[in-house]
């Protein structure tokens, strides 16, 4: 028996891909204790703060995940993005219409290799490509792996959320190409079009998405702003 118990010894990992993982597998209390020594102790600045606690400013920031698994992106995530252009009535009746008939997201995937880069990294535009759009997204970073999860038990497996953004090539099909229908992998999988970060907010920090969660856009000098339950 230990007089004094202590959380079980754990190697920290040297990635974010392997805190994720053994985060509720007995990391994320030893995270905590580190983290409340270091601030009750006032270790976090001056000349007693410990050699692997540095100044942000000193480094450069990359993806907070350098290669996950997949990115998923939802298409049409605000009920304003869904009705653009619309007056407040038409506005109203497309949001009943999805609210009653949620059906199953429109995703696509991006690349994890090229596409993801790091906050304030450049974007790199396409030769010859003039049609280049962005929109901020918060994106979910799941934690726990599972299959055929209910809408009601998915938070369980959400590890935080970060900033991310979905740059996009709106300018279709390359001139000589198919062109029947969009192309999506065209239009969402150039280098550099998935920035990240600067950090990941674990869900426990963060608190309830769905009301913290804000879209503002400029349309022709006019800003709109999505409101928190406009997510569809």
């Amino acid at each position: 028996m230990q007089l004094q118990p202590q959380y079980a010894r754990l190697d920290m990992p040297n990635t974010m891909l392997g805190l994720i993982e053994q985060y509720e597998y007995g990391l994320k209390g030893r995270v905590y204790e580190v983290m409340n020594w270091l601030v009750e102790d006032g270790l976090l600045s001056g000349n007693n703060r410990p050699g692997y606690i540095h100044e942000v400013e000193a480094f450069d920031i990359l993806a907070p995940i350098q290669y996950p698994s997949k990115v998923m992106n939802a298409a049409v995530n605000f009920y304003t993005h869904a009705c653009e252009g619309c007056t407040q009535e038409q506005l109203a009746q497309r949001t009943r219409e999805r609210q009653e008939d949620r059906g199953v997201p429109y995703l696509f995937l991006k690349p994890t290799r090229g596409a993801i880069v790091g906050s304030g990294e450049d974007i790199i535009m396409p030769f010859g490509r003039d049609e280049i759009e962005y929109e901020v997204e918060m994106a979910i970073v799941f934690g726990k792996a599972g299959k055929y999860v209910s809408a009601s038990r998915a938070y369980d497996h959400v590890f935080g959320y970060m900033v991310a953004m979905d740059v996009s090539d709106r300018g279709g099909r390359p001139p000589g190409g198919y062109g029947v229908r969009s192309d999506w992998f065209v239009g969402k999988g150039h280098d550099t079009f998935a920035p990240h970060g600067p950090w990941i907010v674990p869900k426990e920090f963060y608190g309830d998405p769905m009301n913290r969660l804000h879209q503002i856009t400029v349309i022709d000098g006019v800003t709109v702003k999505g409101k928190p339950r406009q997510v569809t």
